[in-house]
C-alpha cells in the first residue's frame, strides 16, 4: 500500500495546523506513564536535572484559581503550544486566593517519572510561589491536547484551613508537529466470505495534511489500496480487508505513516483474524469441582441468522431441538456438553469432565495442545470447528 499523491479532493481541505483554542482533556494515567516523561519530580536546577539538558521554554505564567472542591484547591496553567519531542522547563506562578497561608510538604506529578518543584515551603495568603515543571513533550499521543497534573500536598498540621489537603495544578498544552496513531496495536475480525472497510484513527498536527503524508503497508496489507479520510474533524487511514487474507491464528501486518517534509513517522501493528459464525465465550473456560468431576460454563453465540432457525423453547423435546449438535474434546477425551437455549442465536453451555483434577492435569500433559478444548458445532447443516482454552479454578 503506497500513497504518494493523494486525490485532488484532499487538497481542498484546510491544513491541519493546531488550533489556538485548547480543550480540556483528561488523559488516562496509562498514556501519562507510557508516553510522557512530562511532569517531573522536584529539584533545584543544579542538583536534579533542571540544568543544561533542559531548554528554557521561556514560559512564565500565572495560574488562575478554578475552584475549591472539598479538600482540594484546583488551579489551571495553560502553556499554549509546545512542539512534539521538545524538552524544557516552564515556571508556573501559583497564586493563593485564600485568607491563610498554604504550607506545602511535597510536590508530586501525575507521572512517576516526572520532575517538578515548588520553590517555596508555603504559598502566602494573597501572594504567590513558583512551581518549576520539566516537560518532555510526547512524540506519540492519542490526542494533541495534553493535560497533566501536579499535586502539592498541604501540611495539615501547620495549615490554618482544616479542610484543605491538596493544591492540584492542571498543566496543559497543545502538541504541535506530531504524527501519531491513536492505538499502538489493533485487531480486526472477519467472518468467512466477508469483506470489511476499516478506519484506523491517527492524529496529525502538521501543516499540509493530508498532502504531506505517505502510507506504506506490509504483511497482509501489502498491495491493498489505502487512502486518508476525514470524518467529524478526525483523520483515518481507510482500507478494505477480507477473509481471504485472514486465518484463525491471526495474519499480521503494519501501516506506516510518514512525512518526509516534516521528518516524522509512526507505525501501527495490526492482526487480522478469521472468526467462525459460531463463537464460544469466554475464550478460557474455568473448570471448578462439582459432583462427580469438574464443571465449566460458557455461552455459545451465532452471528447473524446462523442460529435463527434453531428452536429456543426450553420445553421442547430433544428431537425438536436436534438442529443443534455440540461436541467437545480435550485431547481424545470426550466431554459431556449440556445445552440450554436462551434465544435463537444464544445458548448456555455446561461442560462436564467426569473425573478428577489430577486426571485432567495428567491428560493435558500428554496432549499436543495443552489446555485446549476442540469443539464441533453443527447447526442448520453447517459445521463449525472451534478451539477454546481452559484453566482449573481453586
Amino acid at each position: 500500500m503506497q500513497l504518494t499523491h493523494p486525490p485532488s479532493a484532499w487538497r481542498t481541505h484546510p491544513t491541519c495546523s493546531p488550533s489556538n483554542h485548547i480543550q480540556l482533556l483528561i488523559v488516562s494515567l496509562f498514556w501519562a506513564a507510557t508516553l510522557l516523561p512530562a511532569l517531573a519530580r522536584a529539584a533545584p536546577p543544579d542538583s536534579d536535572g533542571f540544568g543544561p539538558t533542559d531548554a528554557d521554554f521561556s514560559i512564565r505564567i500565572d495560574s488562575s484559581a478554578v475552584e475549591t472542591v472539598g479538600p482540594v484547591l484546583k488551579l489551571d496553567a495553560d502553556l499554549g503550544n509546545l512542539r512534539s519531542g521538545d524538552q524544557g522547563v516552564a515556571t508556573v506562578t501559583i497564586r493563593n486566593p485564600l485568607e491563610h497561608d498554604i504550607p506545602i510538604t511535597t510536590a508530586r506529578a501525575s507521572c512517576s517519572c516526572a520532575r517538578s518543584k515548588l520553590l517555596a515551603t508555603s504559598i502566602p495568603s494573597g501572594g504567590s510561589a513558583e512551581l518549576v515543571v520539566a516537560l518532555a513533550v510526547p512524540t506519540q499521543s492519542p490526542n494533541s491536547d495534553f493535560v497533566g497534573t501536579v499535586s502539592l500536598s498541604v501540611d495539615r498540621a501547620a495549615c490554618q484551613i482544616p479542610t484543605l489537603r491538596e493544591v492540584l495544578v492542571s498543566v496543559r498544552y497543545t502538541i504541535t508537529g506530531m504524527l501519531s496513531f491513536v492505538d499502538r496495536h489493533s485487531s480486526i475480525a472477519v467472518l468467512p466470505n466477508e469483506k470489511r472497510t476499516v478506519h484506523v484513527p491517527f492524529v496529525a498536527t502538521l501543516p499540509g495534511v493530508p498532502d504531506c503524508l505517505e502510507i506504506d503497508a506490509t504483511g497482509f496489507l501489502r498491495g491493498v489500496p489505502g487512502s486518508l479520510v476525514e470524518r467529524d474533524e478526525k483523520w483515518f487511514v481507510k482500507f478494505e480487508v477480507g477473509s481471504d487474507d485472514a486465518n484463525s491464528e491471526g495474519a499480521f501486518g503494519q501501516i506506516k505513516l510518514s512525512s518526509k517534509e516534516h521528518d516524522v513517522s509512526d507505525t501501527i501493528q495490526l492482526a487480522l483474524y478469521l472468526e467462525s459464525a459460531a463463537q464460544i465465550s469466554p475464550r478460557t473456560l474455568r473448570f471448578r469441582p462439582a459432583d462427580g468431576g469438574l464443571e465449566a460454563t460458557a455461552i455459545l453465540h451465532f452471528s447473524g441468522q446462523e442460529g435463527a432457525d434453531h428452536k429456543s423453547d426450553a420445553n421442547l423435546d430433544s428431537r425438536e431441538r436436534a438442529s443443534l449438535f455440540c461436541e467437545a474434546f480435550i485431547s481424545s477425551r470426550k466431554l459431556d456438553v449440556q445445552v440450554q437455549p436462551i434465544s435463537g442465536n444464544v445458548h448456555r453451555l455446561k461442560v462436564v469432565y467426569d473425573d478428577s483434577k489430577e486426571s485432567l492435569q495428567a491428560l493435558t500433559e500428554k496432549a499436543k495442545k495443552a489446555n485446549s478444548i476442540s469443539w464441533t458445532i453443527i447447526t442448520n447443516k453447517k459445521r463449525h470447528s472451534l478451539q477454546s482454552a481452559f484453566a482449573l479454578s481453586p
